[in-house]
């Protein structure tokens, strides 16, 4: 691409090319979890276009993205969505999680509380703050349990990320006109005791495994880590660096709505975002299977700036361009190119994007 374009042209564009995908129940094609390999149901991305149906309503008017949102809803709120009357039903890997943990649960969550806010549909909010109070909540660590799609209750999640976007999908809920005060008491309980899960490596990375049983003793807690075999150090420190802006991207999330709380006044914060922006990170990123090509690292990191650091409007320009330098393709218009290996979920990972200010960007096509 020659000329300038900007961000809310590329959401229109693709909103545009995503509308002949939608199926008559209002679902969209689904991926396989990235890099995980997990053949998934249709949930997770027509969560991702609904929020994006909803984004190029906003900008362009159109009735057809209205329309588009609300088949996409239909579906989110079907029996189909959650077969067992538990959580979710995100994966059809029967080795693994049918709900894909917390992060499954929060994807749809926040689906539904943009959709109850946007087209004043009440019960999408309150199916949405139903699913996230069955999940066990521990006030004591400030941590949730999974929630297995039959409504069985599951171990506590270890992943850092997954408790992060968890809080951000129920402070979302909690916002709503008819908002649970008990969901926003335990997102507020969470940002309480998160000072306490911040551990980062000499990059300024978070850990991406938790161990919430030592985590009363925390130096006890590193040295367990340095015992751990070489071969799982790697695969975590893998995950590691591939989940960072994620977890930045889902902390900005957070930071919109409980913006308040006093856990923004922490003096570890100003390393989270100084980590992201750094040349040493970013060369750790360039080909990790788990970043750009997955979570789309130059949408997150451009979010993140914008929320933490909105002074550096440029840098944020810097990383949305190369996001869509190396991942947009001009001729199908999907975020998908560039040899990502599950490009359905990339590029409906676009809704990313959404939250974003408009601006100029300067992709090219490759």
């Amino acid at each position: 691409m020659d000329k300038a374009v900007t961000l809310y042209e590329l959401i229109e564009r693709s909103a545009k090319a995503a509308l002949d995908l939608q199926g008559q129940d209002g679902t969209m094609p689904p991926g396989h979890n990235g890099p995980w390999n997990d053949p998934e149901t249709p949930l997770r991305n027509t969560g991702y276009w609904l929020v994006t149906f909803l984004k190029a309503y906003k900008i362009t008017g159109s009735p057809k993205y209205l329309e588009a949102a609300q088949r996409a809803a239909d579906f989110l709120a079907s029996d189909a969505a959650r077969p067992g009357g538990g959580a979710f039903w995100h994966r059809n890997n029967p080795k693994r999680e049918a709900s894909n943990g917390l992060i499954g649960q929060a994807w749809t969550i926040e689906a539904l509380a943009s959709a109850s806010e946007q087209l004043d549909r009440p019960e999408l909010g309150k199916l949405a703050e139903g699913v996230f109070l069955r999940h066990r909540f521990d006030a004591s660590r400030g941590l949730w349990s999974k929630l297995n799609v039959d409504g069985t209750r599951s171990r506590l999640s270890r992943t850092f990320n997954q408790q992060i976007w968890f809080a951000a999908a129920g402070s979302m809920v909690a916002r709503l006109p008819q908002g649970s005060t008990g969901i926003g008491e335990r997102v507020h309980r969470f940002l309480d005791h998160l000072p306490q899960y911040l551990h980062f490596d000499s990059r300024g990375i978070f850990n991406h495994v938790l161990d919430p049983m030592r985590l009363s003793r925390r130096r006890h807690f590193i040295n367990l880590r340095s015992k751990q075999s070489g071969a799982y150090k790697k695969r975590t420190d893998l995950l590691a660096v591939g989940y960072h802006t994620f977890n930045m991207y889902g902390l900005a999330l957070l930071n919109q709505t409980c913006a308040g709380h006093p856990f923004w006044e922490n003096k570890s914060l100003p390393r989270m975002w100084e980590s992201i922006i750094s040349q040493r990170f970013n060369q750790l990123a360039e080909n990790n299977p788990y970043s750009y090509r997955y979570n789309p690292s130059g949408i997150e990191i451009a979010f993140a700036l914008f929320v933490f650091r909105p002074d550096l409007t440029d840098l944020r320009g810097t990383y949305l361009a190369e996001q869509f330098r190396r991942w947009f393709n001009f001729k199908t218009n999907f975020m998908e190119g560039g040899g990502a290996g599950d490009p359905l979920t990339l590029a409906a990972r676009l809704y990313e994007a959404t939250r974003l200010p408009d601006c100029l960007i300067f992709p090219r096509e490759t």
